[in-house]
């Protein structure tokens, strides 16, 4: 089955799971811009399938930034984190806003993902740093000093 069809297919709530044949698809050089439906799809599975898949190609993700950044304020707390780790690999000193969205989840209800965003700050260059907290202070005002 070819991987347009299995998204097709998990994009009309087929309940048959194709992570594994997507993943190696994307990995193996199916375009990334096709995992996009699934990063913004309002079905929290697909949703969850998409931020699983960002997940793991890490910084082949960079192109679909875009569609990762909004999964950090999702309901989940796994695809927080998932978009944390994504935004690891992928988030460059010209990503303020994402960043500092990062940041913010240092102080997010879910330990799990407070986790997440204490590994972003131990693993991510300093740089990204400084311009996350400055960020910061302005996404969550009071929280910050920059």
């Amino acid at each position: 089955m070819t991987p347009e069809k299995m998204i097709q297919l998990v994009m009309s709530d087929s309940a048959d799971d194709y992570s594994q044949e997507l993943y190696s698809a994307f990995h193996n050089g199916f375009p990334i811009e096709h995992l996009k439906p699934l990063l913004t799809s309002k079905n929290i599975e697909v949703q969850g399938l998409g931020s699983y898949l960002a997940y793991e190609l890490g910084p082949k993700m960079r192109p679909l930034l875009d569609e990762v950044v909004p999964l950090l304020e999702s309901e989940c707390p796994q695809m927080r984190s998932d978009a944390i780790i994504v935004l690891l690999d992928c988030a460059t000193c010209f990503d303020a806003e994402p960043l500092g969205k990062v940041l913010c989840l240092l102080d997010d209800p879910d330990p799990f993902v407070q986790r997440g965003a204490m590994r972003f700050v131990q693993s991510c260059e300093r740089a990204q740093l400084n311009v996350g907290i400055n960020a910061a202070s302005r996404l969550c005002p009071g929280t910050f000093v920059a």
